[in-house]
């Protein structure tokens, strides 16, 4: 296809900014996940800073919003997936993200601690399951997917994540449910 032609056929728009590789790797799998789904007139923006500083990401985040404005698409979610234990760092700069992410209506999708800690939610097994360091996070996952490994590519998820995967994370993630139904991809999770 196209780009004009996928151009046309978009017309809502998620602005994600991710704080690494393997956020970014998810948020594509997701895009290609959604456009087997038949969600095809979503387009996430996803952007890697390659850091956790949430004043970085939000800065990010306002950045691709104007520029997605600037072209006069239709924005219906923003946001940054970012780790928990990136906070509690630099106070002053997290008080500035939090009111720079106010004022442009970003949400926060905060990994609780990390992102491995988000990926276990995807597993019936572990989905409520609150580990409290990035290292006990990983150690469980790798339990249930040996092969997992950190900064992934949309086809290392592909390999294992499937939407029954991604209907669990959703019904013990609130902030991640909410995302998904702004962008009009409303999961049964019966």
């Amino acid at each position: 296809m196209s780009k004009d032609r996928l151009k046309s056929t978009v017309n809502k728009h998620a602005v994600i900014i991710c704080e690494g590789a393997s956020e970014q790797g998810y948020v594509r799998w997701l895009q290609r996940l959604a456009h087997r789904q038949t969600i095809r007139g979503v387009r996430f923006n996803e952007k890697n800073i390659g850091c956790g500083d949430p004043l970085a990401a939000v800065t990010a985040a306002v950045a691709e919003i104007k520029r997605l404005k600037a072209d006069k698409l239709n924005i219906v979610w923003r946001g940054v997936l970012i780790d928990e234990d990136s906070f509690g760092k630099a106070l002053e700069r997290e008080r500035e993200a939090r009111n720079l992410a106010k004022t442009h209506k970003i949400e926060w999708l905060i990994q609780p601690p990390c992102h491995e800690g988000f990926l276990i939610k995807h597993f019936e097994i572990l989905k409520t399951y609150q580990p409290p360091t990035e290292e006990i996070c990983f150690t469980h996952l790798r339990k249930i997917w040996p092969d997992y490994k950190k900064g992934m590519d949309a086809l290392g998820y592909e390999k294992i994540l499937t939407l029954e995967h991604l209907r669990c994370a959703r019904s013990v993630w609130p902030e991640f449910s909410a995302m998904l139904d702004a962008i009009g991809w409303t999961i049964d999770l019966g």
